[in-house]
């Protein structure tokens, strides 16, 4: 679940306009419906509905860097303005912690 909420995330901040999930029958007989992803796509798909007017914004009038602490680490932030209002989604793409400084500054 966690990994399918990253992906998603990490598509939103690639620009991606829709996503789609699909589940292949498992050669065991698997169904989707019965594993623990299933719980997640109907909250993920409420968060996703939620912050839709905020990420089908234009760029924003400001520019925002993410410095990270530590030199072999990253997040990946999408900076958007909606109602005059800044908004952030920050994706931390490491497998532990991340400790991250945002420096914000208009766009020239």
């Amino acid at each position: 679940p966690a990994q399918l909420r990253a992906l998603t995330y990490h598509a939103i901040w690639g620009g991606a306009k829709g996503v789609m999930f699909w589940w292949e029958k498992q050669a065991n007989g698997s169904k989707i419906d019965t594993t623990d992803l299933w719980p997640v796509f109907p909250v993920l798909r409420g968060e996703i509905e939620t912050i839709l007017p905020v990420i089908r914004q234009g760029p924003p009038s400001f520019f925002v860097d993410a410095q990270t602490q530590e030199d072999n680490k990253r997040v990946d932030v999408l900076a958007k303005e909606y109602n005059g209002d800044p908004y952030l989604i920050v994706v931390n793409t490491e497998d532990s912690k991340v400790n991250v400084h945002l420096l914000f500054s208009p766009v020239l």
